[in-house]
């Protein structure tokens, strides 16, 4: 923990004393939906800034809830899980089935929950089909809500009366 501490000083420290000095040579500037910004740090901050980004595009998905059904690491635990995975994804179509293997375990997990408590209601409302299952913490992958895009201007404009 100490070393994110280190990390976070390293990080804001300098942008607090440049705001003091105006003495910088690395800008970054972002124009998203939320509006327009800019962050000008010292050249000594640009390798920190690297390395963040570079952590946060290795990391995959945010803090969630899966239910995890089979936990195994028996001479044909991967041959079981694999069977397990298939007959989840037809037992449960909506939900998504995640297969995976950190030594020596063979995991297989259901769902993307983002609280422990949709997690907890979903084995309840399936505890006769997962009576060994259990709620566990895992990085999930939330479903994208796609972009709607905006109407076109014909479509928002009310014509009244007749030509």
């Amino acid at each position: 923990m100490s070393l994110h501490r280190a990390i976070f000083a390293l990080c804001c420290f300098p942008i607090a004393l440049y705001g003091q000095s105006g003495n910088a040579s690395h800008t970054e500037q972002d124009s998203t939906r939320w509006g327009k910004w800019s962050l000008t740090a010292p050249s000594e901050v640009q390798p920190l800034q690297e390395l963040q980004k570079a952590k946060n595009l290795k990391s995959q998905g945010t803090p969630g809830w899966r239910v995890r059904v089979f936990r195994a690491n028996s001479k044909n635990a991967r041959q079981k899980s694999l069977e397990l995975v298939e007959n989840l994804k037809l037992d449960f179509p909506e939900v998504p089935v995640y297969w995976s293997y950190e030594s020596p375990f063979f995991k297989v997990s259901l769902g993307d929950f983002r609280t422990k408590e949709e997690a907890i209601r979903f084995l309840q409302m399936n505890r006769e089909q997962l009576p060994s299952a259990f709620v566990v913490s895992e990085a999930i992958l939330p479903a994208v809500k796609p972009e709607i895009p905006p109407l076109p201007e014909e479509a928002t404009t009310v014509t009244v009366g007749q030509p």
